[in-house]
């Protein structure tokens, strides 16, 4: 008898269609992501999470105000999950190196695409989580 263990992240791949609600649509480009764990994604918001004491009016005791830049922290997540990516074309028809600052301008230009990625990652996270409390309990 032994127990398995996992000492490396997925790298799963996540295809982008011309239709992605039908998965027999062409695929136009392809995703390779390894997603964060949830403790790297604490850590992540954590970094960029700002804290401040404030006073409501001079009578009251400061309290503490938490804010995240969501942005800058959705921009390292980019970064740091989507780790590579076929079929992705500049508009004269190169491909377009995987490279964090090509991330950042696919992002800023292509929102909704790169915003898809991540709710892609999401939901494989959420799904793998669903099946492992669902094997413990069998």
């Amino acid at each position: 008898m032994a127990l398995k263990l996992r000492l490396q992240k997925d790298r799963i791949r996540i295809d982008y269609r011309e239709d992605n609600d039908n998965p027999d649509s062409e695929i136009l480009a392809t995703f390779f992501v390894e997603p964060l764990s949830s403790t790297e994604l604490n850590d992540l918001f954590k970094k960029h999470e700002r804290k401040e004491w404030l006073s409501p009016n001079r009578k009251t005791k400061k309290e503490l105000h938490k804010e995240i830049n969501f942005i800058e922290a959705q921009k390292e997540r980019v970064c740091k999950e989507i780790v590579d990516w076929e079929g992705i074309l500049d508009e004269k028809n190169k491909p377009i190196k995987c490279t964090d600052e090509n991330k950042m301008a696919a992002w800023d230009f292509n929102p909704d695409i790169i915003n898809w990625v991540l709710d892609e990652i999401d939901s494989i996270k959420e799904n793998k989580e669903k099946t492992k409390k669902e094997q413990e309990k069998n």
